[in-house]
């Protein structure tokens, strides 16, 4: 890749959701942060959550209080469970000795609980850029788009130095170095240019470019989030770059009958079809 490699790590920091110290909810938990006995981390249905119990144990529950999965560390003085820097989630003692590990390595790891309620360690990875970076020209500060952004036609959105990224009014999504197109779409008449799966142009509703190309998701119990923790990142030497989330370690996940499941998108990206007030997430 063109990109700095720390300066992508970085853009990361920007885009997922904190747990902070006194809170009851959030999506993941993120590099060097850490949950307390009581504390809980729900995923984004709200149907399931992960805690750390007084008495040591880390259980994944359905809102019924029925259990998923467990560490069975209970009785063994954990007081902490904490998403390390190097990529491990551990539950550590009073004596701050590890007790239960992931075993995971990786840098910008983060611990999630997913719409089947299985416990998660994953990462963030490219998957697809225009390629079109120059270290030479890197100024001002990376652009972040994440998940359902919408971009306005004849909108531009600039990083400070001399890129920017515009959807153009003829319908052209396009990357430009000094006023000049560097990267385009070439998708004239489309209507919508949004982050869902990657890059997603459309015209009427029909697909006129996808990045990664005609990528489906294949449904499984990490499908939602592999996309809501996505996002797509122009970074300042003007490479413009997609992102998702993959699993780097699972749990088991709950079995659930086919009429109660969590859908995955069924609408390849459409943000109309796929808002938030809609079923988004709708099996075929």
């Amino acid at each position: 890749m063109n990109l700095d490699k720390r300066a992508a790590c970085a853009v990361i920091f920007l885009v997922f959701g904190l747990l902070d110290t006194g809170a009851v909810e959030a999506a993941t938990l993120r590099t060097g942060e850490s949950m307390s006995p009581g504390q809980k981390l729900y995923s984004d249905t709200g149907r399931y959550f992960a805690t750390l119990q007084t008495d040591g144990n880390f259980i994944v529950y359905r809102d019924d209080g029925h259990v998923i999965w467990a560490t069975y560390t209970h009785g063994r003085g954990v007081v902490r469970a904490t998403m390390q820097a190097d990529g491990n989630f551990v539950l550590y003692d009073s004596n701050n000795h590890p007790v239960w590990s992931t075993g995971t390595r990786g840098a910008w790891h983060m611990f999630s609980i997913s719409e089947y309620g299985q416990a998660m360690v994953l990462t963030v990875q490219d998957w697809w850029q225009t390629r079109t970076g120059n270290p030479r020209l890197a100024q001002g500060n990376p652009l972040i788009f994440p998940y359902q952004f919408v971009f306005q036609p004849g909108q531009t959105h600039s990083t400070g130095g001399p890129h920017s990224v515009t959807f153009r009014t003829d319908g052209n999504l396009v990357v430009s170095r000094f006023g000049q197109p560097i990267w385009s779409s070439h998708t004239p008449r489309a209507t919508q240019a949004s982050v869902a799966y990657g890059l997603y142009i459309s015209e009427g509703g029909m697909t006129r470019f996808q990045a990664p190309a005609r990528y489906k998701p294949v449904p499984s119990p990490g499908t939602a989030l592999e996309f809501t923790l996505g996002y797509v990142a122009l970074f300042p030497d003007g490479n413009l770059v997609a992102y998702r989330a993959v699993p780097v370690w699972t749990a088991a996940h709950d079995h659930i009958p086919l009429r109660e499941r969590p859908k995955v998108p069924h609408c390849v990206g459409d943000p109309i079809k796929c808002g938030p007030n809609s079923n988004r997430r709708g099996w075929k």
